[in-house]
């Protein structure tokens, strides 16, 4: 069996979260408990609050709370929708699915705009959608964890701006590993989660709020139906943070600050170009080898792949390579092997989770250029050691 960080046995996780995590995190998340309420403790949180608004490249307001990344969506569409608001949602997968539940949960009126498994959302579409009939808001994902389709979000959320909506943009597992400028694509609201490009344990929500995002949930008609999901009782937890609302996660919450430490360390532009080449290089590896690709647009953190019997492949992956991917969701779920490649994932784990996957297929009699495809990889570090 590999090892990996040190310990036999322990899996390397090359799933679309959670990450591995590098020593420097998981030795502060060994270190005694804090008090939530002390003096180190705050001058830690208003430091990761600073560190959110440099990886969403953002001067603005910002939100972070003990959750998930759906807990972020949910405290979206809580605050900043209300009950019978025509909402446009832009549903490319799993996730973009969840979003319209949880907007209808809160009394939307959702208008669904769905594509093929694997498709991006098609901007001209949008932009035609919206010529015909207002919305208030519009929901999109940037990158579908289920199918690892990238949807281009600047573009969608200019085209959205235009006809006068309120953009909620799914970030959960693009934030620190794809190219996403907040202030400058001019986004309303966007959320991610703390266990995937930025490489910290589960347990922290991000978000960035835009002034008329504010404005609009403080200028609301009917009041938020939730006590903990109400943005605006954490906006003034943000401009105050002894201000007490609940107990948060402490030992989360500092792991992500030293996560997001090393993300400003590592430079926001140059950890997007590292995802986005590794991404390339992997795709590469993958089409040579006569391996496909589920989505027509890969993201640079995450990659589904066709196959059959996804959930013995899997095992055998993690029985014979102790790594571990993820198989597909819903109806996907033996179709699709899905491989995660963000956070602090080397060129060294890529090349052997490729290994390991070609070696499993295979082994299952498909037709795999084992060679071929490590060639293209080893090719790529030879141009990297001489450059």
């Amino acid at each position: 069996m590999i090892s990996h960080n040190g310990i036999k046995g322990d899996p390397l996780l090359m799933i679309p979260g959670p990450t591995n995590l590098h020593p420097r995190v998981l030795q502060v998340m060994s270190e005694p408990q804090l008090g939530h309420t002390g003096t180190k403790f705050y001058s830690e949180f208003v430091d990761i609050l600073d560190l959110t608004k440099y990886t969403f490249k953002t001067k603005g307001n910002v939100i972070v709370f003990s959750g998930s990344g759906t807990s972020g969506m949910e405290a979206a569409a809580s605050s900043a929708i209300e009950p019978g608001e025509k909402v446009l949602s832009l549903e490319t997968g799993f996730f973009g699915k969840r979003f319209s539940s949880i907007a209808e949960i809160y009394g939307a009126n959702v208008t669904k705009l769905t594509v093929p498994d694997g498709s991006e959302f098609d901007p001209g579409t949008l932009d035609e959608r919206m010529s015909k009939g207002s919305y208030d808001v519009v929901l999109m994902t940037h990158v579908e964890t289920s199918t690892g389709v990238e949807n281009r979000v600047k573009e969608l959320v200019r085209i959205a701006k235009k006809h006068g909506a309120l953009t909620i943009v799914d970030a959960v597992a693009s934030l620190g590993g794809c190219e996403l400028d907040f202030d400058d694509w001019g986004i309303d609201i966007a959320f991610a989660g703390s266990q995937k490009a930025i490489a910290a344990p589960p347990g922290a929500m991000l978000m960035a709020i835009s002034e008329k995002a504010i404005q609009k949930i403080q200028n609301r008609k009917t009041p938020v139906k939730s006590y903990y999901y109400n943005l605006e009782r954490w906006m003034d937890v943000m401009k105050d943070p002894h201000i007490y609302l609940t107990t948060p996660s402490t030992a989360v919450l500092r792991a992500l600050r030293v996560a997001l430490q090393m993300v400003k360390e590592e430079g926001i532009e140059q950890r997007i170009r590292r995802h986005k080449e590794l991404s390339d290089l992997f795709l590469r590896s993958l089409k040579s080898a006569n391996i496909s690709i589920f989505s027509n647009r890969p993201s640079p953190t995450v990659t589904a792949i066709k196959v059959s019997n996804a959930t013995a492949i899997q095992k055998k992956i993690l029985d014979m390579h102790n790594i571990m991917v993820a198989t597909g969701l819903a109806n996907h779920k033996d179709d699709m092997l899905r491989i995660g490649h963000m956070g602090n994932i080397t060129e060294e784990e890529l090349l052997m989770t490729l290994f390991a996957l070609l070696d499993i297929l295979k082994q299952t009699g498909q037709n795999i250029d084992v060679a071929g495809s490590i060639g293209v990889f080893f090719d790529r570090i030879k141009v990297t050691a001489t450059a």
